[in-house]
Order: structure tokens, then C-alpha cells, then sequence
């Protein structure tokens, strides 16, 4: 099965891509190719819908972790929403659960974002 790249920028400084299909041996060089474009301008937040990911094989999960490394090298936040449950539970076999910053669904992101933004006002009133 193919895979298809969703890249949607809703500023200049985060991209949300949303992947459908499988990462795998077979995809994971149009993967990488896609990151690289995308990364050639500075970001501050990607964010990873898996929703629609199928399957991802170690050489996806190995993708995934230089992406992640990637990112924590140019201080850009990783953050993963919508695992659909096969993909979860090979993050949790694979022990990458408590390292990826993951998220139920767009609304949990929210919060999260909404707290993390009313800490820095108050810690600066």
C-alpha cells in the first residue's frame, strides 16, 4: 500500500502532515524526502497525525526516531495525535510512547497548548 502525505501549514512556524497508508520499506524514502522539503524552512512545532497509518514497519519506526532526533536538533517540537490503536501498541512494545509527545485527538493538542500558553502569561504578570 502507498503512502500519502497531507502538509498543511497553519503558520509559518508549524506544519501538521497527516500520513495514509503504510510506512514502510517501500515508502519511507518519500517520507524522508518530504520531510527534508519541509524542514528546509525553520519550524517550531510539527505536528504527526497518524489517523489514517495503516502499518509502519521498524524501517518506518526508524524514520520516524531520526525525524524525532531531527527535530530536537533545531529545538522543534514533535507532536503525535490520532494513533489509531495497531500503531500505539507497536510505539508501546518499541518503548517510544513516553519519549513521542502523543495526543488522543486534535481537542486533547488544544489543551495542552491552551495550558502550556496560560503558564508563560502568568509566569510573566
Amino acid at each position: 500500500m502507498a503512502l500519502t502525505i497531507r502538509a498543511v501549514k497553519p503558520t509559518d512556524l508549524s506544519v501538521k502532515l497527516s500520513l495514509d497508508g503504510n510506512l514502510d520499506t517501500e515508502t519511507v524514502a518519500g517520507f524522508e524526502q518530504e520531510i527534508q522539503r519541509l524542514l528546509a524552512d525553520p519550524l517550531q512545532t510539527v505536528v504527526l497525525d497518524l489517523e489514517e497509518l495503516h502499518f509502519v514497519s521498524s524501517v518506518g519506526l526508524g524514520a520516524l526516531m531520526k525525524l524525532r532526533a531531527t527535530l530536537s536538533r533545531n529545538k522543534t517540537e514533535l507532536i503525535t495525535i490520532n494513533l489509531p490503536p495497531q500503531i500505539e501498541k507497536v510505539l508501546e512494545v518499541m518503548r517510544l510512547v513516553p519519549v513521542m509527545n502523543v495526543f488522543e485527538n486534535v481537542e486533547e493538542l488544544d489543551d495542552y497548548l491552551k495550558k502550556v500558553q496560560e503558564k508563560v502569561i502568568d509566569e510573566n504578570t
